[in-house]
C-alpha cells in the first residue's frame, strides 16, 4: 500500500450517534462518511475487526435516562448490546448478532475469519458486574457465530483488554475484573495469552510489564504493540513492542501525547496510527472539559521517529473509539481527540 495515498477510517461513537470519518493521505484532508443507520442503537464500549476490506462493529453499553414522576427522580437504564455491522467503505449492513450481550470486549481477526471474546455485562437488578473470559467466531460468508475455547484464566473473565492478531495467531490480555465482594472492587490484571485458531488453544505467554486496563493493543508486521491505558489512579503514555517468536516484551519510544486509555490504533504500511482517548480528571472525578485541537502525528514502527502530520477536525462529547480495539468506557473524564501513528 502507498501511504502517501492511502485512506484511513476512523469510526468515534458517543452515547448520542455513531460517526465515521476518512483520511485521505493525498490530499490531506477528513471526510465524513456514512453514520450508522438510524434503527442502530447509539453506544460506547464496542468492539470491532476487520477481515480484507471491511470492517465489523458491535456489542457495547447502552444508556438512557427519563424521569420516573413516581420516585420524583431521573431513572438511568444500562443495558449491554449483542448486534453487530458490516461497513464497506460505504454501507452499513447488519449480520448475525452475537449470542451473547457485553460490552469492553476484545477482538481481532485471523485470516478469513474474526474473533471477540471477554467483556462484561451489568445486571440492573443488582449492580452487579459480569464478566466473560469466552470467546467468539465469526465466518462472513456463512454470517455465524461459534463458540470456541474459553480463555484459562482463573477469574471470570476480563473487561477493557486489548487484542490484536499477528500471522495465524491471536493475542489477548491486561484488563481487568470485578471481585465478589459487596460493593464490588475493580482487579487489575497482566496476563498475556496467545490463541492459536488451528487447534482452538489458548497458550499463555510473558506478561506484560505492569497491572493495566484501558490500554490498546495493534500489530503491523510481525509484531505487535501495547501501550497507553491506566492502573489505579495513573494514566500511561508507554508504549511496548511484544515479539510473538521470542514472547518477550521490548520498551520503545514514549507515545508523545497526553497520556490517557481509550485510544484509536490501527496499523498499516509498517506504521500505527494511534489517538484520541480520554484522560482522567483525578481521584476527585471532577469533570472536565475535552481539549481541543490535538495533533495528529506519523509514527516510523521500523524508525521509531516521528514527526507531525495533521488534525482531526472534530471534536465528539463521550467519544468511544472502534476501530480497531475495543472500547472503554469513563465518566469525568478529558476527551482527547489528538491521533498519533505510534
Amino acid at each position: 500500500m502507498n501511504f502517501q495515498k492511502a485512506r484511513f477510517h476512523l469510526f468515534l461513537i458517543s452515547i448520542f450517534s455513531f460517526i465515521a470519518m476518512q483520511y485521505n493521505f493525498a490530499q490531506g484532508i477528513w471526510t465524513d462518511k456514512t453514520p450508522l443507520p438510524a434503527n442502530a442503537t447509539a453506544r460506547d464500549g464496542a468492539v470491532s475487526f476487520t477481515i480484507g476490506s471491511v470492517s465489523y462493529m458491535g456489542t457495547g453499553h447502552y444508556s438512557s435516562s427519563h424521569y420516573d414522576s413516581t420516585a420524583a427522580a431521573n431513572v438511568t437504564t444500562e443495558e449491554s448490546l449483542s448486534d453487530f455491522w458490516s461497513y464497506n467503505g460505504n454501507t452499513w449492513t447488519q449480520v448475525a448478532s452475537i449470542n451473547t450481550a457485553r460490552d469492553q470486549a476484545f477482538g481481532f481477526a485471523i485470516a478469513t475469519k474474526g474473533y471477540i471474546g471477554g467483556g462484561h455485562w451489568l445486571d440492573n437488578t443488582n449492580g452487579v458486574h459480569h464478566e466473560l473470559k469466552d470467546l467468539w467466531e465469526y465466518n462472513p460468508t456463512t454470517n455465524t457465530w461459534t463458540q470456541k475455547a474459553d480463555m484459562p484464566i482463573t477469574a471470570a473473565g476480563k473487561a477493557e483488554a486489548v487484542g490484536f492478531a499477528v500471522g495465524a495467531k491471536g493475542y489477548a490480555g491486561l484488563g481487568y475484573y470485578h471481585d465478589n465482594a459487596t460493593p464490588q472492587a475493580l482487579v487489575e490484571t497482566r496476563d498475556f495469552w496467545e490463541y492459536n485458531p488451528s487447534n482452538n488453544t489458548w497458550l499463555q505467554k510473558t506478561n506484560f510489564t505492569g497491572n493495566r486496563y484501558g490500554a490498546v493493543g495493534v500489530s503491523s508486521g510481525n509484531k505487535g504493540f501495547v501501550g497507553l491505558g491506566m492502573s489505579g489512579s495513573t494514566y500511561y503514555n508507554d508504549w511496548w513492542q511484544f515479539d510473538p517468536v521470542t514472547g518477550t516484551w521490548a520498551a520503545k519510544a514514549a507515545f508523545s501525547g497526553t497520556a490517557r486509555k481509550g485510544a484509536i490504533a490501527t496499523g498499516f504500511c509498517s506504521k500505527v496510527l494511534v489517538g484520541t482517548g480520554m484522560t482522567g480528571a483525578g481521584a476527585t472525578n471532577t469533570c472536565q472539559q475535552p481539549i481541543l485541537g490535538w495533533l495528529l502525528q506519523i509514527f516510523q514502527v521500523e524508525m521509531h521517529t516521528k514527526r507531525q502530520l495533521f488534525y482531526l477536525p472534530k471534536m465528539y462529547m463521550s467519544q468511544r473509539e472502534i476501530f480497531p480495539p475495543p472500547l472503554l468506557k469513563g465518566f469525568g473524564s478529558i476527551v482527547l481527540q489528538q491521533i498519533v501513528v505510534v
